[in-house]
């Protein structure tokens, strides 16, 4: 069994709750697309298990455009749809 008192990388540490309460507030601030899509990335890697690195695609005329990112790798690894 997995010792959850020391989570490893990629393993859920923060409490969904406060997570989506900051995402809100970014929101409720009035922060741009670009930054709120960067949240929703890095959120991903604080609470989906596993996820250690998030990218965000949209499709534009037919091509897929990463809009956000929690890293350099997530933006690197969204480059090859």
């Amino acid at each position: 069994m997995a010792d959850e008192s020391n989570p490893g990388p990629g393993q859920a540490t923060a409490d969904p709750m406060t997570v989506f309460a900051a995402l809100a507030e970014i929101i409720y601030q009035g922060s741009d697309a670009a930054e709120m899509y960067a949240a929703i990335c890095i959120a991903a890697t604080l609470i989906v298990p596993g996820c250690d690195h998030a990218s965000l695609l949209v499709k534009r005329n037919d091509r897929y455009v990463t809009v956000g990112a929690s890293s350099k790798l997530a933006v690197s690894m969204g480059r090859g749809f």
